[in-house]
């Protein structure tokens, strides 16, 4: 098995979930967020939010991405498909 076939599984997965629009409040999100970028900095420790509705992180933070050679901005922008190129 290959990268691709688990890129393809998670996908589907993720195309599987049903989410109520009408029942999103990202305000909650923005509250905490805060508080989320604290824990990464006190725990030294990698962190990261995906958002199953708009299938992308919106919020990362991890000392180890410049160790793997990934740019946060890439994470932000190309999911899952910034770890197998």
């Amino acid at each position: 098995m290959n990268l691709e076939y688990y890129l393809d599984k998670f996908n589907k997965l993720i195309a599987s979930q049903s989410i109520d629009e009408d029942s999103l409040d990202y305000s909650k999100f923005e509250e905490h967020l805060s508080l989320l970028k604290q824990l990464a900095i006190l725990e030294n420790s990698s962190m990261s939010v995906f958002d199953l509705y708009k299938r992308n992180y919106v919020f990362a933070q991890s000392k180890f991405l410049t160790l793997l050679g990934i740019e946060l901005s890439d994470m932000m922008q190309k999911d899952l498909r910034c770890f197998i190129q």
